[in-house]
């Protein structure tokens, strides 16, 4: 197996360069420690960029980003099921609801989509005011995972598939929408400050059981960073704002 997956590998990937053949080295060793059938997206990725890397002279000017980080052209954000009779019964429901709304700021200034989900709203309650008024309406469902209703609403499609997850509650609605979206294509990173449970332990066995199935655990201010990219522009200026809780004067925001 070991032969058949580097014979197909160099293949594909013209290797010019010391350079190139130890990423390909590096990226083989990967995947060797993967199962080959539920990893082809990742080989996928890995040919593409080593193709392009192998096909250019190495310089500053050939800068290019890694496929593991988030991207303001290939990103969406969702903001799951953050209803008024779920969150007092979240633990941290305080730093969640700040690290959502960052999220959600955030996305704004950047124009990255911004979607939002709610679980059976008439016995759930609406999403809580604080975030309402700063997302687009959401969208109402039954099941737990938020996948089907987005696919079939046509909310999220091929042409921005790396989705950031924030909300509740982490081991219910958020992981079930985390590994569907995987199993449907999609890059999935979850805000691990910004999603929440009742209770601690069902928090973190679900980071700890996303991140086995392929999620990328991640946090707000490093989402953040990523979507902003380059200091020195007024967008990283209003991300710097939302990160400190300053505002424009250098004081607190209210």
């Amino acid at each position: 197996m070991k032969v058949a997956r580097a014979s197909l590998f160099f293949g594909l990937v013209p290797i010019r360069g010391w350079w190139a053949a130890a990423a390909s080295v590096s990226l083989l060793r990967l995947v060797d420690m993967l199962d080959f059938q539920q990893n082809t997206r990742l080989w996928v990725a890995g040919f593409q960029l080593l193709h392009r890397f192998s096909e250019m002279p190495i310089g500053a000017d050939n800068y290019l980003r890694s496929h593991e980080l988030l991207s303001l052209a290939d990103s969406q954000l969702l903001v799951i099921d953050v209803q008024e009779k779920l969150v007092p019964h979240i633990a941290g429901c305080e730093v969640l609801l700040a690290n959502c709304l960052k999220l959600v700021k955030a996305a704004d200034v950047l124009d990255v989509p911004c979607l939002a989900t709610e679980q059976y709203p008439r016995g759930l309650g609406r999403t809580v005011p604080e975030l309402l008024g700063e997302l687009p309406q959401p969208i109402e469902k039954l099941r737990f995972s938020s996948a089907e209703v987005l696919l079939q609403a046509g909310a999220v499609s091929g042409e921005r598939d790396q989705i950031v997850l924030a909300g509740i509650e982490a081991h219910v609605c958020v992981q079930q929408t985390a590994l569907d979206l995987l199993a449907c294509g999609f890059r999935v990173y979850v805000a691990a400050d910004a999603v929440a449970s009742r209770n601690t332990l069902d928090w973190k066995l679900a980071l700890r059981r996303m991140a086995d199935g392929g999620v990328t655990i991640t946090t707000t201010e490093s989402v953040m960073f990523e979507w902003c990219e380059v200091a020195g522009t007024d967008e990283f200026k209003q991300i710097s704002r939302l990160i400190t809780g300053r505002g424009n004067s250098g004081e607190p925001s209210k």
